[in-house]
């Protein structure tokens, strides 16, 4: 789960400070692009790369259970790579993003997609076309929807493990997305029985201001039609909701039940503030997004807010991903360039290998099946058998998507 915000952390500074970064990158890219037009830069020798959107590194502190999934990709494709019956003499590379902001994703992957400095979305016959095969990510359905279209222009299959919101799965607008997690609407389901099995008529709910919380909010509403449950209050949530407003108009409806469907630190921000306003014995309905969160059941003052029930997909143990850790954290930075960007070779972040497997795991299983799903259509493309797979074979993402 993500760490507090330092006291001195100031939000406007950081935004500008994006801003500036990104002015940046597009004056150096500008520069690169006139000074090598036409030249062939070869973006990546990997026959496949697994890109995998992430906040963790620029313009917001880092989050442990975001670290933590960037660690189960990298378990997976370690794991592939050393298999001698999933895709036997096949390596797979990967390339990493940060999902700094939906903005500043945007020059790393258009460069992933080029080739020679060009992008064509109408190239006929697959020809000229990159050597992405596959994309996991991205995390929340916000950024999946920013960088989707992208993806879909040559059906680069794009497997999400946390983007839940039902417009991705609308096969027409994204012909080439899947996701190893539960829409919104089975998420939803569960919530409503567990409403109407304790025959709970009066409910708060409160939502992420995004493509997600929006998505959840339409479909509770539809949901709870007939059913009896009358929707008392709804609050969208975001870096600067006023949560002493927000908890007087549910004191004043007396409201005892609180659906909150927000990511983590939306969710944290939130029962924190409760205990600090004093709100006490209500019902907590939990969002599969922070259901399994570690850090809150430990804060002081929390049993005072009430009863929590969380909905959350089944724990799955994952063996080796713990030794994996500890081997990780033993290495050394070998030189600058690695302490400066936390490369994935060495993690200069001062980040335990305990602090990392304590961090919250939702989504871990997700992530994990994401990559193995990729090798899988893979293998199955490539004609793999016990020993060997086809080497005559030349892949395009649509026969990954396909399979």
């Amino acid at each position: 789960m993500g760490k507090d915000l330092p006291k001195n952390y100031n939000e406007a500074k950081a935004i500008t400070f994006c801003l500036l970064l990104l002015i940046l990158t597009w004056i150096i890219f500008a520069t690169v692009y006139i000074l090598y037009r036409g030249k062939y830069i070869q973006i990546l020798n990997a026959l496949a790369v697994l890109s995998s959107l992430y906040s963790f590194l620029l313009c917001q502190p880092l989050i442990l259970s975001n670290y933590r999934r960037f660690q189960l990709m990298r378990f997976a494709v370690e794991q592939i790579n050393n298999s001698t019956s999933l895709l036997p003499n096949v390596s797979l590379g990967y390339d990493i993003f940060d999902h700094c902001s939906d903005t500043q994703s945007f020059p790393g992957i258009l460069k992933l997609i080029s080739v020679n400095d060009l992008i064509k979305p109408w190239d006929e016959n697959h020809k000229n076309l990159s050597k992405v095969i596959g994309v996991i990510g991205a995390y929340t359905s916000t950024e999946s929807l920013t960088v989707a279209p992208l993806f879909m222009m040559h059906l680069i299959p794009m497997i999400s493990y946390g983007a839940s919101t039902s417009v991705l799965s609308r096969k027409r607008d994204f012909p080439s997305f899947l996701r190893t997690v539960h829409p919104n609407q089975d998420t939803l389901e569960v919530i409503v029985h567990i409403v109407r099995h304790f025959d709970w008529r009066w409910v708060a709910f409160l939502y992420s201001d995004d493509d997600y919380g929006k998505d959840v909010l339409e479909l509770f509403k539809e949901m709870i039609q007939d059913t009896g449950i009358c929707l008392a209050y709804s609050s969208a949530l975001s870096y600067d909701t006023h949560y002493p407003s927000v908890f007087r108009q549910i004191e004043a409806q007396k409201i005892n039940v609180i659906i909150v469907i927000a990511i983590e630190w939306l969710a944290e921000a939130v029962i924190e503030s409760a205990m600090a306003l004093n709100v006490t014995n209500r019902v907590w309905i939990a969002g599969d997004a922070w259901s399994l969160n570690k850090r809150l059941p430990k804060e002081k003052g929390i049993k005072n807010i009430g009863t929590v029930l969380g909905i959350s997909e089944q724990a799955v143990a994952i063996p080796g991903f713990s030794d994996f850790i500890y081997s990780f954290k033993a290495q050394n930075c070998k030189n600058t360039e690695q302490k400066f960007f936390c490369s994935q070779n060495c993690n200069c972040s001062n980040v335990s290998a305990e602090e990392i497997l304590a961090a919250e795991q939702s989504f871990s299983f997700t992530v994990y099946s994401a990559v193995y799903s990729i090798a899988h259509a893979l293998h199955s493309v490539l004609q793999c058998r016990a020993d060997r797979c086809n080497d005559n074979i030349t892949v395009n993402p649509a026969m990954v998507s396909t399979q």
